[in-house]
């Protein structure tokens, strides 16, 4: 699996790349807004599987991404080992039943997260 992710890893360019890095090394400002980024593909789960373990971003804004179920999921999954992040926003994207349940299971356990915007999805 980590070899997988490697690999998917070189072949990303641009700002998407320095914003993994960045997550990797805990290096991130406290706010990442994803403007004038395509997310499709794997690229939603490779962005949450980097987020799960930083420990400098307090807040992402992922709003009108077209982002789908499974990578809904996958971002949800990640607050699982998260507990740096404070606030999230997903509005306008195209989430649906799977994500709403894994976003409610894990929030029985993740303290501090206080802000989840799922509105239009």
């Amino acid at each position: 699996m980590k070899a997988l992710e490697d690999e998917q890893m070189a072949k990303l360019e641009g700002r998407m790349y320095i914003m993994l890095n960045k997550l990797q090394s805990n290096t991130t400002p406290l706010e990442y807004t994803i403007s004038g980024l395509e997310l499709g593909g794997t690229k939603p789960r490779i962005l949450a599987n980097n987020i799960a373990f930083n420990e400098s971003l307090l807040s992402l804004h992922i709003a009108r991404k077209g982002i789908i179920d499974v990578d809904g999921f996958a971002i949800a999954s990640m607050l699982g080992h998260n507990t740096t992040i404070r606030k999230i926003e997903l509005e306008g994207n195209n989430l649906g039943p799977q994500s709403a349940y894994a976003f409610g299971r894990v929030l029985e356990k993740n303290c501090t997260l206080k802000y989840l915007d799922l509105e239009s999805n």
